[in-house]
């Protein structure tokens, strides 16, 4: 029989969760947002905004493989999420000093070496807040859930993060005092959110030998595995998507000549339509799988890249910008809580961490290969990246064609053809027969971590 008081602590986790990414996102909003401009304001050249973007992520991600044993070690999720978060809010101190500190004229080498140990900490304690969050959010709920969360978190990422634009734009006379600000306001926001981490109750966790798997394993089983096959995807797909990503704030601060202000407003409209999406995503989700979501969305999302050669006119990027945001923000909705559907709880700490690796092995690839790229490919219409930009959104198309088919759905969804999902995903058509019972269907893939 479930136990009254520890279902009760569950759900107090739930609105603890709210409260805790509402301060994480101002977190996001002020500091982890303009960490790229300020690498470009302290003179960094493409490649090292390029390294700024991907080597803490690679060395993150390595890290994550050692983050199942010491969860084991420690027996608690909730004291490596707080040891972690406190080291990640710390190194905001180094970051924001980095203009003022005698560094022998290498801000730009110690900016990347302090936001690698910042991101590094931070990714320590994914593995052991998704495991802890699965056991605390109802599967049924969970589209729902994470769309709510992620909503309410992007609408103060939004908010926060335009707060710091302006401040950045106001006083760009004392530019590095202004970035110092908000970038204090991001170690606070943090610690507020460590606080609040700190009150979840931690559900025991039941592991046994039979339920560890090495990386070695997981490689191993690729061919077979649902999860793996998922896991491959996305890693390929990140590979091909920040090809491009890191240097959009390139193209736009030093190559288009865009104001932070501009900047701002192009990045709050991808924000702003996320948020506003996230709880037609997360309902459809719940219906419909979100494997089933996030095949359509990556498809699409593989087109927007090449729009950016088309012009740079604010309100036409505007506009692509809008679009991007409510995409990805259900790609990576339905990517997460696909993690939490496919893995068994004994294996799901593993599995986020070897997730994490693949990914961050694949974003840190992708961003060399685009950095490459934009020092030797020909220019298009007067532009370096511009050419990176089309080979991103040939291979994201290429990867999703020939992957996707290969991942399953594993719960109990409702049927929909691929028209009527497209004119459902899009606005374009009526969703009512989704809650149709004879839409249900029964064939599933197998739920496991290596199956």
């Amino acid at each position: 029989m479930p136990d009254p008081s520890a279902e009760e602590k569950k759900k107090k986790n739930l609105t603890l969760s709210l409260w805790d990414g509402v301060f994480a996102a101002v977190n996001t909003g002020c500091g982890e947002t303009y960490v790229s401009p300020f690498a470009i304001a302290l003179g960094a050249g493409n490649l090292q905004v390029g390294l700024l973007a991907s080597l803490p992520n690679l060395i993150a991600s390595l890290l994550q493989l050692r983050a199942p044993g010491f969860v084991r070690w420690a027996g608690s999720r909730k004291k490596i999420i707080n040891l972690f978060v406190g080291l990640q809010t710390f190194m905001w101190l180094p970051i924001l000093g980095v203009p003022f500190l005698p560094l022998g004229g290498y801000p730009v080498e110690w900016l990347i070496f302090f936001y690698a140990c910042y991101t590094a900490f931070g990714a320590f304690s994914t593995p052991a807040w998704g495991s802890l969050m699965s056991d605390s959010v109802p599967e049924k709920i969970r589209g729902k859930y994470f769309g709510l969360r992620g909503k309410l978190i992007g609408a103060v990422t939004v908010l926060s993060g335009f707060a710091a634009g302006f401040a950045l734009y106001a006083f760009s006379s004392r530019l590095f005092v202004a970035f110092a600000a908000v970038f204090a306001v991001s170690a606070m926001a943090r610690t507020v959110s460590n606080i609040l981490l700190s009150r979840h109750y931690d559900p025991p966790l039941k592991t046994s030998d039979e339920h560890h798997f090495s990386f070695l394993d997981f490689l191993r089983r690729m061919p077979k595995s649902n999860f793996a096959k998922y896991v491959l995807y996305i890693g390929l797909f990140h590979l091909s998507a920040h090809m491009a990503g890191p240097y959009f704030a390139v193209l736009m601060l030093r190559d288009f000549g865009f104001s932070y202000l501009t900047y701002t407003v192009l990045i709050t409209a991808a924000s702003v339509s996320s948020l506003l999406g996230l709880t037609y995503w997360g309902k459809h989700a719940d219906e419909l799988g979100n494997a089933r979501l996030f095949k359509i969305s990556g498809f699409l999302i593989s087109f927007l890249p090449a729009l950016w050669v088309v012009s740079h006119h604010v309100v036409y990027l505007f506009v692509i910008q809008l679009a991007a945001g409510y995409l990805w923000g259900g790609f990576n909705l339905c990517c997460a809580n696909f993690i939490f559907d496919a893995a068994q709880p004994e294996k799901r700490v593993s599995c986020i961490a070897y997730y994490n690796v693949i990914n961050g092995t694949g974003i840190f690839l992708g961003v060399l290969l685009g950095g490459w790229l934009i020092g030797h490919a020909p220019p298009v219409r007067g532009y370096q990246i511009f050419p990176v930009l089309l080979i991103s959104s040939l291979l994201r198309l290429l990867v999703s064609m020939f992957l996707l088919p290969r991942v399953r759905e594993v719960r109990e969804v409702k049927k929909i053809t691929k028209r009527d999902l497209f004119l459902t995903i899009t606005g374009l058509g009526p969703s009512e027969g989704l809650t149709d019972p004879s839409f249900l269907s029964l064939k599933k893939g197998k739920r496991g971590g290596i199956e």
